[in-house]
């Protein structure tokens, strides 16, 4: 049996003297969309940044197909760093799109996802160029493919994000709140692309607050509350039918219920 895409065991993390996350277990398996919620600074982002090692885990295993992140396990048991050139290799697998869009002004839309591809895969300008028009395609914005950042919507810049992502094949997305930064009738194209990507099969794990969209696209919902997985399981099982006070309490909030 092959291992899962993720796997997180006991993971705990603290700035100083504030422990962000507290042991926390999580399983991701290949083809499997997973949605973390809870209360905004309950540890969602940061457990998202420790899948990728974007944020050094202080105890516990991040293993991304059965293979620990960031560390490596010495003969003698000990755990040292891993080097930066196997973490980078590792990394090539996992795409992420962030709540801020991270493009280059100074380059098109084509101009972003093409120059990770030189600089990282090492393609040629031109194939880099086909397989960026290939994403941008996929995404819905070809016809914006020469235009700047300046010049495209909110929602617009956050595909372009994920067509950068997606040109570098990975086997992994990872999402941290992609639609907090946009205005409200833009949230929906950029959903609606993620939701294509479920239905082709794509390894997910995202932070959101769309419930709505965590209720009809995830496999899994898992809620966070200080720093703890308090609940997690099917959508009907987390929005219907959770026994936690904290995760009833947390729901309540969302003002359209019948959106999940």
């Amino acid at each position: 049996m092959s291992a899962p895409m993720i796997e997180l065991v006991a993971v705990s993390k603290s700035f100083g003297a504030n422990q962000v996350l507290r042991g926390v277990d999580l399983t991701v398996e290949r083809s499997e969309v997973v949605c973390l919620i809870g209360p905004s600074g309950s540890g969602k982002s940061t457990l998202l940044r420790c899948v990728n090692f974007l944020e050094p885990y202080d105890a516990g295993e991040v293993r991304i197909d059965g293979r620990l992140i960031g560390y490596e396990d010495a003969a003698d048991g000990a755990r040292r760093p891993m080097s930066g050139r196997k973490l980078r290799d590792m990394r090539r697998e996992i795409g992420m799109v962030f709540q801020h869009f991270n493009l280059w002004p100074h380059m098109t839309a084509l101009g972003n996802v093409a120059e990770p591809l030189r600089r990282v895969r090492g393609l040629s300008a031109r194939e880099a160029a086909e397989r960026a028009t290939a994403m941008l395609t996929r995404v819905g914005l070809a016809a914006k493919a020469d235009a700047y950042p300046s010049r495209l919507s909110g929602g617009q810049q956050q595909r372009v994000a994920i067509a950068r992502a997606l040109a570098m094949q990975p086997r992994l997305m990872l999402f941290d709140e992609p639609t907090s930064a946009l205005d409200p009738e833009l949230v929906g194209e950029v959903l609606e692309v993620m939701k294509s990507l479920a239905a082709e099969g794509m390894t997910m794990l995202i932070v959101t607050h769309e419930m709505g969209f965590a209720a009809h696209v995830a496999s899994c919902i898992a809620v966070i509350d200080e720093g703890r997985i308090i609940d997690q399981g099917p959508p009907r099982h987390v929005f219907h039918e959770s026994p936690e006070p904290r995760v009833r309490q947390f729901l309540q909030t969302y003002h359209d219920r019948n959106a999940f």
